[in-house]
C-alpha cells in the first residue's frame, strides 16, 4: 500500500489496534500540527498503548509524518523527514534507518538494535522530569556536526556501535558518554583529535579514525 495525504497539513490520523503491516508507504500524515502537546490528536500516525502493530509488520516506510508513540512493533523500515514524539514508555527500535528526523524523548529508556541513524535530532522532552536514557547497540549514527558540549546530556551508551562525524565537533562532546565493545567514532574533517571521554577506556572499549586535515588540541 501506498497511502498519501496529498497535503502536509491533513488531520488524519492512524490508529493501529494489533495490526500487521508490510510493505506500506505512509507519507505526509502531520496531524493538527501542534506538537508541544502530548496529545494525539495532535499527530498525524499514533503508536500507543493498546494501538500497536504487531511483532510481524516490517519493510514500511514513514515519509513526513509526526509519529506519537508509547511502543514501536515495526522491524526492517525507514522513518524519514519526520517527527517523533516517544512518550514516558521504555521503547525499543530493532532494524531501523531514520534519517533527517526530529526526535522528542521522555525519561525512560530509548534502545536503538541494529539501526542505521543519520542527522537526527534527538532531545529530552522540557519538563518532563527523570534523566533522558539513550542505548545505541550494534547501530550506525551520522551526525554534519556535534558543536554543543552538551548534546548528550543524560545517559548515552554506545555499544559496538559506530558514529561518523562529517563536520565540526566539540572538544567536550562526548564526555557523557559511555562507550563499550570497541565502539568507533569516525571524524572526516580531523586529521588529529584530543577528545575529552572519562567514562571510557581508550584502545578498549572505543577507537577514533581521524581522516580530515583540520587538529583539535
Amino acid at each position: 500500500n501506498n497511502i498519501s495525504s496529498g497535503q502536509n497539513d491533513t488531520s488524519a490520523r492512524l490508529s493501529f489496534v494489533n495490526a500487521t503491516m508490510t510493505n506500506c508507504i505512509f507519507k505526509n500524515f502531520q496531524g493538527k500540527g501542534d506538537y508541544d502537546s502530548n496529545s494525539p490528536a495532535q499527530y498525524g500516525i499514533l503508536l500507543t498503548t493498546g494501538y500497536n502493530l504487531t511483532a510481524e509488520s516490517f519493510n514500511n516506510t514513514y515519509d513526513n509524518c509526526a509519529i506519537i508513540m508509547d511502543s514501536f512493533a515495526d522491524t526492517n523500515s525507514e522513518i524519514k523527514n519526520s517527527y517523533i514524539y516517544k512518550r514516558n514508555y521504555e521503547t525499543t527500535f530493532n532494524t531501523i534507518n531514520l534519517e533527517n528526523c526530529s526526535i522528542k524523548v521522555h525519561s525512560k529508556p530509548f534502545t536503538f538494535n541494529n539501526c542505521n541513524i543519520k542527522n537526527c535530532n534527538i532531545w529530552k522532552a522540557p519538563g518532563t522530569g527523570g534523566t533522558l536514557e539513550m542505548y545505541f547497540n550494534s547501530s550506525n549514527i551520522i551526525f554534519d556536526t556535534i558543536a554543543s558540549p552538551d548534546y548528550f546530556s543524560g545517559t548515552y551508551v554506545f555499544d559496538a556501535s559506530t558514529i561518523n562525524i562529517s563536520g565540526e565537533i566539540s572538544r567536550t562532546a562526548f564526555y557523557n558518554v559511555s562507550f563499550i565493545n570497541n565502539s568507533k567514532i569516525i571524524l572526516d574533517r580531523y586529521s588529529s583529535v584530543n577528545l575529552d571521554i572519562p567514562k571510557s577506556n581508550e584502545g578498549t572499549d572505543y577507537t577514533i579514525e581521524c581522516n580530515g586535515t583540520e587538529v583539535i588540541n
